[in-house]
């Protein structure tokens, strides 16, 4: 599809979000050779925990944080996958609902 029926399709919200990301992506690789960064919501975690490791946090609250993402990983399952712009598109409820979790991460042994 030509780029300037895809603007206007996204202009007319005629496209879900991921589309229009995947749009603009195609774009930025052929016009700069360049694509966006990306990462899913584990990744993204991840990264996060590792930025607060010691000597940043101390030993204890590094450790909490772990517990804490590990247990909100666990919660996510599979939606821990999604690309982290998909599971913000919505909200992790709606995440969850995709993947069949009805029930809540605090209900969920450790």
């Amino acid at each position: 599809m030509k780029i300037a029926e895809q603007y206007e399709q996204i202009s007319q919200r005629k496209l879900p979000v991921h589309t229009v990301r995947q749009t603009l992506t195609a774009l930025a690789r052929e016009a700069y050779g360049e694509t966006f960064p990306s990462a899913t919501v584990r990744q993204f975690i991840e990264a996060w925990l590792k930025s607060k490791a010691p000597p940043v946090f101390a030993q204890s609250t590094h450790d909490f944080y772990r517990k804490s993402t590990k247990k909100f990983l666990k919660f996510l399952g599979t939606a821990a996958e999604l690309d982290l712009s998909a599971a913000l598109s919505t909200s992790f409820v709606s995440c969850k609902r995709s993947v069949g979790i009805t029930h809540s991460w605090s209900d969920r042994p450790s």
